[in-house]
């Protein structure tokens, strides 16, 4: 696992890896509040992204042939997936996974 690296990083990265699973964590400066979707502003400690590589999960547990992206926010609201849903589409991709919840 590595953390913080800069986004234009990640391409090489994944290069590098070859088959072997890995992540890589970028913290945020907060998740921006969205009206247009009810989303409220999150700040700093809620807002970041994982990305696994050859790996569906955060800890390496999963094997697969791709990589997942995975948001980690908190929302006060209760809709788990209004942030993901919005930003997948900002992307042009769309939301195929699950909703974990955490104690962090």
């Amino acid at each position: 696992m590595d953390w913080c690296r800069p986004v234009d990083r990640a391409e090489p990265f994944i290069a590098a890896l070859g088959p072997e699973p890995a992540a890589v964590r970028w913290d945020l400066d907060g998740w921006p509040e969205v009206p247009e979707a009810g989303l409220e502003p999150i700040s700093q400690k809620f807002a970041y992204l994982t990305l696994t590589v050859n790996s569906r999960d955060l800890y390496q547990n999963e094997p697969s042939q791709d990589h997942t992206v995975h948001v980690h926010c908190r929302d006060r609201n209760g809709d788990q997936t209004a942030r993901v849903h919005w930003l997948a589409a900002r992307v042009g991709g769309r939301f195929t996974g699950r909703v974990e919840q955490s104690t962090l």
